[in-house]
């Protein structure tokens, strides 16, 4: 989740600075290459015939991540595009998404590691 972190960073940098556009091209080949290994290993720890619903689990949760995120960004560009400009908008909106990040990173700290006894994977 940290290199996701990270490749938003880098996209919040190219608007603010002159870095060559090229550069958000690699902000978002690090963020993905972080998504699919973060998929990856959640499936991974799954336990044995569980894997379907972790797929199933991470699967909702991005496309409700990217709805809501590409909603929520939006909103911030086109309320803040007019007095600010585009380019600072945009970076504005990235900087909410990586604060979103942050957080995220956060709070997964405290979920427990394995799922509590008694409890079977599919009614998790």
């Amino acid at each position: 989740m940290a290199l996701i972190g990270a490749g938003i960073g880098i996209e919040v940098a190219v608007p603010l600075t002159s870095l060559p556009p090229y550069w958000a091209a690699i902000g978002w080949a690090i963020a993905g290459i972080s998504y699919s290994l973060t998929t990856l290993s959640a499936i991974h720890l799954a336990p044995p015939g569980g894997q379907g619903a972790a797929s199933a689990s991470i699967q909702l949760a991005s496309t409700l991540g990217i709805a809501v995120g590409k909603g929520i960004a939006g909103a911030v560009v086109a309320i803040a595009a007019v007095p600010v400009g585009l380019a600072p908008a945009i970076a504005l909106a990235e900087l909410l998404m990586l604060v979103l990040c942050g957080r995220t990173i956060s709070a997964s700290g405290r979920l427990p590691a394995t799922a509590p006894t008694g409890v079977d994977s599919a009614q998790a």
